[in-house]
């Protein structure tokens, strides 16, 4: 009579799938955590701090607890200190390329509360990140004196036809491949 279950290959399943959980337990929700912060911190300028996060599979979503965002100019106040944001979507619309939401709640909102530890970043923290320029919009890129087209001076002013030829047919191709962008965009959300 054959066996209907193989103790090795049981046991190796069990190992990793324990392996798998405690992975996910112990690493992936201090990684959000981590990110979380470090990425704020960048954005705003001060300290951004929370105390939990948890990322959950089923259903697929994404709860914080404890998010206090300082404010740059006052390192001793939270611009805003939340309690618990939660957002979950619908893991089986989702494989149907579909996103429906099917919770997301912000609860405890505060404005301006006093914070127990400075909220400020060293300089050499701000440094680490890459040179930004005044007044500049993260994520967006920063714009040089060089090719914002200040106009020469002298009898250097106009532009060779060469120069011209090449900027104009530069252009055009940009043109070209932004219609083709649009099309193709268009045509998959038709599809959907």
């Amino acid at each position: 009579m054959k066996r209907w279950i193989r103790w090795q290959g049981f046991v190796a399943f069990l190992c990793v799938t324990i392996s798998i959980f405690l992975i996910w337990v112990l690493v992936v929700d201090p990684i959000v955590k981590r990110v979380i912060e470090n990425s704020g911190t960048k954005i705003v300028g001060a300290k951004v701090e929370l105390e939990k996060a948890d990322l959950s599979i089923f259903p697929i979503g994404l709860t914080l607890f404890g998010l206090q965002v300082t404010d740059p100019d006052e390192p001793m106040k939270n611009a805003v200190e939340i309690v618990r944001i939660a957002g979950t979507i619908d893991s089986l619309q989702l494989l149907r390329r579909k996103v429906i939401i099917n919770e997301m709640s912000v609860d405890g909102v505060r404005f301006g509360t006093q914070r127990i530890r400075s909220g400020a970043i060293s300089k050499k923290t701000e440094k680490d990140g890459k040179d930004k320029k005044k007044d500049s919009i993260p994520g967006l890129p920063v714009m040089d004196k060089k090719y914002c087209g200040t106009p020469r001076k002298g009898k250097d002013r106009r532009i060779p036809e060469a120069d011209r030829s090449a900027e104009r047919s530069k252009r055009v191709e940009e043109h070209r491949e932004y219609r083709r962008n649009i099309r193709f965009c268009r045509r998959s959300a038709d599809s959907v």
